[in-house]
Order: C-alpha cells, then sequence, then structure tokens
C-alpha cells in the first residue's frame, strides 16, 4: 500500500529527505500511531498530521468520489457510479481496478436478463481505510486555520 506524499512516488518532500529524524518514517498502516495521526512530534508537515498520512489509493479525485459513494451504499452499480461522477466508464473501470488492487473495494459482474451487470461495494478493508483518510483529514483540517 502506497501513502499520498505529495505526488513524489512514495518519498518525502526535498526539506524533509535532508532532515534526518525524517528517514525511515513509517507509512500509514491501519494503527494510528503508524499512520501518523499521533500528537508526537517528528517528521510533520502540521502538527498531528504526518505527510504520508493521506493514503494515494484513495486521494485521487475519482478514487474520492468512489469511496464517498461506497461510504453511504452497501453497493452501487457500475453505471450508477460512472453517472454520480460523471466520468467516462473507462476512467472509472481504471480507478476501481486500483481500488481492487488495495483491497478496497470488491467487484461483482452477473448477468440479469442476459445483460452485463457489474456491482460495486466497499470491502471491510476499505471502510478501515476510508475511517483512517477521514480521521487524517480532519486532522489536517483543524490544525489548518490560523494561529491564534
Amino acid at each position: 500500500m502506497r501513502s499520498f506524499a505529495g505526488g513524489h512516488g512514495g518519498a518525502l518532500p526535498r526539506a524533509q529527505r535532508r532532515d534526518p529524524a525524517c528517514r525511515g518514517a513509517p507509512r500509514a498502516s491501519p494503527s494510528p500511531e503508524r499512520a501518523g495521526i499521533s500528537r508526537a512530534r517528528g517528521c510533520q508537515l502540521v502538527e498531528g498530521l504526518r505527510p504520508d498520512a493521506l493514503e494515494e489509493v484513495i486521494h485521487g479525485r475519482i478514487r474520492l468520489g468512489i469511496m464517498a459513494y461506497l461510504s453511504q451504499q452497501s453497493s452501487a452499480s457500475f453505471a450508477e457510479l460512472a453517472k454520480a461522477l460523471e466520468t467516462t466508464n473507462g476512467n472509472l473501470s481504471i480507478h476501481l481496478k486500483k481500488l481492487e488492487a488495495a483491497g478496497y473495494v470488491g467487484i461483482d459482474k452477473q448477468f440479469v436478463d442476459s445483460k452485463p451487470l457489474t456491482t460495486v461495494r466497499m470491502t471491510p478493508e476499505g471502510r478501515e481505510a476510508w475511517q483512517r483518510y477521514l480521521d487524517a483529514l480532519a486532522i489536517l483540517f483543524q490544525n489548518a486555520g490560523p494561529k491564534r
């Protein structure tokens, strides 16, 4: 599982690569402490949030939309997701494959009345990852306001 780090393919920003305290920083994981959500000091862009706490797999616009939509539904058809996210079938397919490879969604294909029906559902691992993502965003926004 890769984590968001500003588009550097998992690498830390240049200033933090130079900081010895940031080298070898753990990647996001199910544990809040390892996900960088703890209040401990160290290699952080925002107090309480490590630079790799936002998972890149979820953070993309379409994948974020898929996860948000599925967090409110038990499942959704491929056509329903494409319409709700206002994206093409090809684009949606690519993003669903990335989420499926990460274990965050399950994709079921079947035929109904001789027509293909693709149904997407969020897995338990996906729900856990979604909650970690929301927790990291909450810390980010909590600390994003002006300092008083």
